[in-house]
């Protein structure tokens, strides 16, 4: 039995689980889920099995996102609270779902080679089917209803997920060797932005052009043509109305108008509420260096923002979920080494997703999102998007791969 499962390749079982869990994040959270546990328990049990064949640097990152999920668990467990219970539920759904995602790293990192072309590209069509279904749903959504897009969340968290998905897409067609891929990448560019537009998410935005123009300087497609392509498509869009300007010149003014309002004591707006989030987070890290109970912590910040934020309702409201902010919201709670862990992930991410795919871009299209979306969200709040980032990278890393191997077979040549 034994020398059995040994001898069975389980690299395109548990790649395709992945590839589930990512096409199914947003629409059927049920079967993304159940793939994800299968993927990892397959990868616990080969990991003992080729345990003989284990190199100790391929540990580095999965061990780094698992002890910062043991720490998460840890401090749920010890930091008991009764009133907001669901915030240690929360952190603690997320700790798990990284744990398995850093397992399953772990494990096609030491087995790479077993992964085949005609198993990314299954995946791969996957990937694109469910990207389409989830952009045209979206569309469909917003014309029927007129509000934003969240794909079945809040708009922001659902429209994170999204761009992370999209950007995972164009960079599987930037490095797979399809006809006419340049100005396939132009048209998926200009068709994400116009789901984009709809989610109305401020940070998506903002962000979401400058990584499209980093993958677009990497694959070399800025050139003369690729621009009055780019060009004819935006004015084609916009003079028939198929591209409207209108959401984003909203939100543009709606920002300025609300930073204002807030310089002028009009606290009651949205980034106004974000404002006196941080400021109470801020002061309550500096009170608490140790960290405090979700129960604490959000009497703390409510004694805070009733005193120095003019009682701002739309802050308090929102008090009962998050600060708005990964790295204030998890000071506020888990003190200074929940900012230090946060943070070490942050840079390991950004160091080793460089350099076992070696390329800059990888880690810019997986870690500029996330850190970004985090300045104004609470992304660890949310274990949907933890998994699906990680999982992203595990993607991320075996179309590189492919595209490394292909590039050596051809230059020996």
């Amino acid at each position: 039995m034994k020398s059995k499962l040994y001898q069975f390749n389980e690299a395109p079982v548990i790649v395709f689980l992945a590839s589930l869990v990512l096409s199914f994040a947003l629409p059927y959270d049920t079967v993304s889920r159940y793939a994800l546990y299968i993927a990892f328990y397959l990868s616990v049990i080969y990991i003992f099995i080729r345990r003989n064949s284990i190199r100790n640097r391929e540990l580095i990152l999965p061990l780094v996102i698992i002890l910062f999920g043991v720490f998460e668990i840890l401090w749920a467990e010890l930091s008991k609270s009764i009133e907001y219970n669901i915030v240690n539920i929360e952190y603690i759904r997320s700790a798990k779902r990284m744990i398995s995602c850093a397992v399953i790293l772990f494990h096609l990192i030491s087995i790479k080679n077993r992964v085949g072309k005609k198993t990314l590209f299954l995946c791969g069509f996957m990937l694109f089917t469910s990207y389409f279904y989830l952009s045209f749903s979206g569309i469909y959504y917003y014309m029927q209803t007129g509000q934003r897009i969240g794909f079945g969340m809040a708009a922001t968290i659902g429209g994170y997920i999204y761009t992370v998905q999209a950007l995972l897409v164009m960079y599987i067609v930037s490095v797979s060797k399809i006809k006419y891929s340049d100005i396939l990448l132009i048209v998926l560019a200009l068709f994400t932005f116009y789901v984009v537009i709809m989610t109305e998410t401020r940070a998506i935005i903002i962000i979401y052009p400058f990584c499209v123009f980093l993958l677009f300087i990497k694959s070399k497609i800025i050139n003369i043509k690729s621009l009055l392509v780019l060009t004819a498509f935006v004015a084609a869009g916009v003079g028939t109305n198929l591209i409207s300007l209108q959401p984003i010149i909203s939100r543009m003014d709606s920002t300025v108008y609300e930073v204002n309002a807030y310089q002028g004591g009009a606290v009651g707006t949205s980034l106004g509420a974000r404002f006196s989030l941080w400021k109470a987070g801020l002061h309550i890290i500096s009170e608490h260096p140790y960290g405090v109970s979700a129960d604490e912590r959000n009497m703390l910040a409510r004694e805070y923002i009733i005193k120095e934020q003019y009682s701002n309702p739309t802050a308090l409201s929102a008090l009962e979920f998050h600060l708005h902010n990964d790295i204030i919201n998890i000071g506020s709670l888990q003190g200074v080494a929940g900012i230090l862990f946060l943070l070490i992930f942050y840079i390991s991410m950004i160091y080793y997703s460089a350099i076992m795919t070696k390329s800059v871009l990888v880690s810019a299209l997986l870690m500029i999102p996330t850190i970004f979306f985090g300045l104004s969200d609470t992304l660890l709040y949310s274990n949907k998007y933890m998994y699906v980032m990680l999982l992203s990278f595990v993607f991320y890393f075996l179309f590189t791969c492919i595209k490394n191997r292909d590039s050596q077979e051809e230059n020996k040549k």
